[in-house]
């Protein structure tokens, strides 16, 4: 017996960038870690991603967050960074691949949670009980599915998901590193879309949240957190969750700041 593991990509990306071979970097793509006789793997792609008038990611921010990283060290841990084949610039044939790939992207991120929260129930609804699987930007997708469908969600696993709580961070480099924007990208903490708490939230606005008077260790940035008692997210039937990341890529982050926000 089988079972469903529907996975999400990134903003501006699409289900290729999720493929089981990379033929020019001679290397398996992370689509094939994934095959197994056990799941049947489905990638589709963001709703409206092909009607958007957004942009996709232009070189510089490519090489910034993704293929060279190490040459711009916008955070702390960026000059770890070894893992991309070829040299991560324009001009070379797997960045060029990459590129190439990219797709524009919905620019209203709340409107993309919406959006992907209502298509993969829709999914659910019709294949059944999965294993979700969200990478990057699609990691605040997973959360408001398990809350509306906790009986077909067996267990989210959530790869560098898209964060930290509540507010998103621009790497500006050296010395000050970290820098919060001013509008809140996931008012409920982990995602826009509206969750269960306990006691029950009305509003995200129920959410009273704080800044971290300090981080949990140095080079890294401090977050956003409920203030005590902190509401809790509803436990009844509520899938395994799993965040997986790695510290030198931009969306590294401090163990329980989810936890936190969470409450």
């Amino acid at each position: 017996m089988t079972t469903e593991m529907p996975t999400r990509h990134s903003r501006s990306q699409s289900g290729s960038c999720l493929s089981v071979e990379l033929p020019r970097s001679q290397r398996a793509g992370v689509g094939a870690y994934w095959l197994s006789p056990f799941w049947e793997r489905r990638c589709s792609n963001v709703p409206k991603q092909t009607e958007s008038r957004g942009l996709p990611w232009e070189n510089q921010t490519v090489q910034q967050r993704f293929t060279s990283i190490e040459h711009y060290n916008l955070w702390p841990q960026a000059h770890l960074h070894t893992e991309w084949p070829g040299d991560g610039k324009p001009g070379d044939a797997i960045f060029d691949q990459f590129v190439a790939s990219q797709v524009p992207g919905v620019p209203d991120f709340i409107r993309q949670q919406v959006l992907n929260r209502d298509a993969i129930v829709s999914l659910l609804d019709k294949i059944g009980p999965a294993i979700l699987l969200t990478h990057l930007q699609s990691g605040a997708f997973g959360w408001p599915v398990a809350d509306a469908r906790p009986d077909l969600v067996k267990a989210i696993i959530a790869v560098e998901p898209s964060g930290p709580p509540f507010f998103d961070i621009q790497n500006v480099g050296a010395p000050e590193w970290f820098r919060y924007t001013t509008m809140m990208a996931r008012p409920w903490g982990v995602t826009a879309d509206p969750l269960s708490y306990s006691p029950p939230a009305a509003n995200a606005s129920d959410l009273e949240i704080v800044p971290q008077g300090k981080a949990d260790g140095p080079n890294l940035s401090t977050c956003w957190m409920q203030k005590d008692p902190a509401r809790q997210l509803s436990d009844d039937d509520s899938p395994s969750q799993s965040s997986l990341g790695g510290i030198k890529f931009v969306h590294a982050e401090p163990p329980g700041q989810r936890k936190r926000a969470r409450g």
